[in-house]
């Protein structure tokens, strides 16, 4: 995943010099150019990211799943949602203890998961081209 993570970045800006490279009359390919490289970057960000909270939080739920019957546990390792609702099943102070534990799991996920998003959005951040600015092309 690491390579990734820095391999789109250099992608999308080689499309970049790509789209401004063309001549005028070809607008409408950079244009849809354009959109889908940003579609495809939309849609691969959130399945890794996705994948990324998932896994944190099936991994940071096991332990506090392993007190609970296997079934139960398999339930509440699928989703925060589901974990919550067995919560509310078990009742009581192991209940309580087991939704502290679902939330947790969850916001170490999404906290890892936006640190990753961010470092991200840093490497893949680039400024204006100097080379295609002096063309005149931007």
């Amino acid at each position: 995943m690491t390579p990734l993570m820095f391999a789109l970045p250099l992608v999308f800006t080689l499309a970049s010099f790509h789209r401004y490279a063309r001549p005028e009359a070809n607008a409408g390919q950079r244009s849809a150019t354009n959109d889908a490289g940003r579609q495809v970057g939309a849609a691969l960000g959130i399945a890794l990211l996705g994948a990324l909270t998932n896994a944190v939080y099936a991994s940071s739920i096991a332990d506090p799943a392993c007190r609970l019957s296997t079934d139960l546990a398999a339930v509440a390792a699928r989703s925060v949602t589901a974990a919550l609702l067995v919560a509310d099943q078990v009742g009581g102070p192991s209940g309580d203890a087991f939704c502290r534990a679902a939330m947790a799991a969850f916001t170490d996920g999404f906290r890892l998961v936006m640190f990753a998003a961010t470092a991200m959005m840093a490497a893949g951040y680039s400024p204006r081209p100097r080379a295609v600015a002096r063309c005149g092309a931007l």
